[in-house]
């Protein structure tokens, strides 16, 4: 006979700040320790979430950031972009946006042009018949963005909104990808619509460097 299990006990901060208090350097607060560890459960919940949101349209949150810088950087540079500038976009390796580009391109959304002289030399098109499924993509995204703070008032989301932008900045500060670069994040201030891909992306203000 199966010996009965105990239900597992509700994830509660109390014993991580227990934990915390034991093992963390002297130099480390309990409270930001906590809160950073609060921000980390939050931001992998909040992802899930948008995933399964993005999941009638078949992609992912990660799928969508490539596909939308994809569409800045024709929009601000009127051009093509190459995988090198791309992830130099993102902050990564070119290798790491090659999976992604792959997918992208299969769904049709982006078609790769190889160079006339060099054929080695690759620039990424997007494709103008996926544009109508692009926008709906959008709009539920934009949506679940929205619904994610949709508990929160409006003075509440402007106060978040300011900390968020703050607590960015120090984020990026730390990363070896923003030391080349100043870091920021797209963002349409007006329809308060903000760029993805996490708090590794580099700014996408400056036309990046022409290679592949």
């Amino acid at each position: 006979m199966k010996k009965k299990r105990h239900p597992l006990p509700e994830i509660t901060t109390k014993y991580h700040e227990q934990l915390i208090k034991k093992t963390r350097s002297p130099a480390t607060s309990v409270p930001a320790a906590t809160l950073g560890m609060v921000l980390l459960w939050l931001a992998d919940d909040w992802q899930a979430a948008v995933n399964k949101d993005l999941g009638q349209h078949g992609i992912s949150e990660n799928k969508l950031g490539m596909l939308i810088l994809l569409h800045l950087a024709r929009d601000q540079f009127s051009t093509d972009i190459t995988p090198s500038e791309l992830a130099d976009l993102v902050g990564v390796e070119r290798a790491s946006v090659t999976g992604i580009l792959d997918w992208l391109e299969n769904r049709k959304f982006i078609r790769r042009i190889p160079d006339p002289v060099d054929r080695r030399k690759v620039t990424i098109s997007l494709n103008s018949r996926s544009q109508k499924e692009y926008e709906s993509i959008l709009k539920t995204y934009w949506k679940s963005c929205a619904d994610l703070v949709g508990d929160l008032t409006a003075v509440e989301q402007n106060a978040l909104s300011k900390l968020a932008e703050t607590m960015l900045l120090a984020v990026k500060k730390r990363s070896p990808s923003s030391q080349a670069q100043p870091a920021a994040r797209p963002t349409e201030a007006k329809s308060g619509k903000t760029g993805i891909i996490a708090a590794r992306r580099r700014s996408a203000s400056k036309q990046p460097n022409r290679k592949t």
